[in-house]
């Protein structure tokens, strides 16, 4: 519940920002501390991903470099570099030739080392380095070469190894989406694994990572490597065996001083710390005191979403796309060898693609009432040989040709898409129109955070039963997922016996 509200009051600050952010003042204070909070919601790749689509227009941040305020400019410049937003590019290179505030210049030089386009690598290769006019300056001056190395190693990463095969067999923690732990291990058994269920995930003992690639209800692949103090010289015997490689660390959940921290471990680890191009991810998961140490496996032949070339805003991830459909077929069974697939909120396709890679069908159509929507899916499709179909249709106004066998919709959820007042009238159409588009052995399964009122429709549609509702997780949300079927009534028989009675 808390790690809920955590996410829910973290949408509507976001929500807020943006409102405000056309607005702003680049010479306010006030706009210092949006810039500032924009940043720390730009570490969640939700969060990014939205701000990087959204209209220059709407979003002019290069307009902050040009204030007079060094904190502005440098806030400013962080969140285009962790955005990575090349068209910002001629603006962050003009502050570098002018800038005087000497704080303000690593973020600039770090911005252009994550953008890497052909201007942004010549202004980092011809940039100097100041030299400090006195001793207070000589530790800000230290921090623009330490940001000048890093950001040139960005533009120069080194060609690292697709890794399929670990040394030796280890214990790994294979992760599923949260809420679907069954379902991952099922998976699991069925690939033939030998595997534990446990609170966390399922373990298993493997050096084939081409293998675990696999599994396409799979989060993530950890290595647990222990727990330590949170001292860097007792956590770096952990990693040290994966060190030969370029790596990046992942620090949660840490209360103090995060960059001191990772300068700290990665000294005492040894070898290449590259956050941008790296072989393998050291998560440190601070709990307290203490903390749970993993290594993560990141160049790895992971080709099982290849198909996913684009997204748009609230697409849902694929592994839980992939958990949902076989959770679906777990409880409803295989159904019929060439069934019809509907998704009437298509989105960029990932459901579908997602259950065409469970058993291929040809008969998937999806739809949906935005462009890009549509045009995203197709691309996606293209990639990925698949066999859906995706057309421009308000679900309100759609007619099925032939019965639906199966339907699966990521619904709107009311925050980052749509309205709660929108989804009202969209999820009673929805509901008012499954009876009649399932087939009499049809079922359907939705994906919402709007899981009162889908329940509420659903208990009032008399030609509907709910089987089932899982609990879900989605960036800090926590959506449902309710697997719904016709509901056929009993046919009684009567007959009368041998007297005629």
């Amino acid at each position: 519940m808390k790690r809920k509200q955590e996410g829910d009051a973290q949408q509507r600050l976001f929500a807020s920002l943006l409102q405000s952010f056309g607005t702003i003042d680049p010479e306010s204070e006030e706009t210092q501390q949006i810039l500032s909070e924009l940043n720390v919601l730009a570490r969640k790749k939700q969060f990014a991903d939205e701000m990087r689509k959204l209209d220059p227009q709407a979003f002019p941040l290069g307009r902050f470099l040009l204030s007079s305020r060094p904190k502005t400019r440098k806030n400013a410049a962080r969140l285009i570099g962790i955005l990575s937003l090349e068209r910002e590019t001629d603006g962050l290179i003009r502050l570098l030739e002018t800038e005087e505030t000497l704080y303000v210049i690593p973020s600039v030089l770090l911005a252009l080392g994550n953008i890497r386009s052909e201007s942004a690598v010549k202004a980092l290769r011809s940039y100097t380095v100041p030299e400090p006019s006195c001793p207070e300056e000589a530790k800000q001056t230290d921090e623009i070469r330490e940001a000048l190395q890093k950001a040139l190693g960005r533009t120069e990463e080194p060609e690292l190894p697709i890794l399929d095969k670990l040394i030796k067999p280890e214990r790994f923690l294979v992760t599923a989406p949260e809420g679907f732990a069954d379902t991952l291990y099922a998976e699991m058994l069925e690939k033939g694994f030998e595997t534990l269920m446990t609170e966390t995930g399922c373990r298993t003992q493997t050096d084939d990572l081409a293998r675990l690639c696999t599994l396409r209800c799979a989060h993530e692949f950890l290595i647990p490597t222990g727990s330590s103090t949170l001292d860097p010289e007792e956590i770096a015997p952990h990693f040290s065996t994966y060190a030969s490689y370029p790596y990046r660390i992942e620090l949660r959940g840490y209360a103090g001083n995060r960059s001191a921290f990772i300068s700290k471990l990665a000294k005492a680890v040894g070898g290449v710390n590259s956050p941008s191009g790296y072989a393998f991810e050291f998560r440190v998961a601070c709990s307290g005191e203490k903390a749970d140490l993993y290594v993560k496996p990141c160049r790895i032949p992971d080709q099982r979403y290849a198909y996913r070339r684009g997204t748009v805003p609230a697409s849902i991830h694929p592994a839980t796309a992939a958990c949902i459909v076989r959770s679906a077929k777990a409880l409803f069974g295989q159904g019929k060898e060439d069934p019809v697939i509907l998704d009437p909120c298509c989105g960029s396709g990932t459901l579908l693609f997602e259950r065409e890679a469970y058993a291929r069908c040809r008969n998937i159509l999806g739809l949906d009432i935005q462009t890009d929507a549509v045009e995203t899916s197709r691309k996606n499709a293209a990639a990925g040989g698949s066999a859906a179909r995706f057309i421009l249709k308000d679900l309100m106004r759609f007619r099925t040709r032939e019965p639906v066998d199966e339907l699966y919709a990521n619904l709107p959820f009311g925050n980052r898409v749509g309205s709660h007042e929108r989804n009202r009238q969209l999820y009673a159409a929805l509901v008012k129109r499954l009876p009649d588009w399932l087939s009499n052995d049809g079922f359907a399964v939705l994906y919402t955070m709007e899981h009162r009122m889908l329940q509420q429709l659903l208990k009032a549609e008399r030609s509907l039963v709910i089987a089932d509702i899982r609990a879900a997780e989605a960036g800090g949300l926590y959506p449902k997922v309710f697997y719904v079927k016709k509901n056929t009534p009993v046919k009684w028989f009567y007959w009368e016996d041998s007297a005629g009675k």
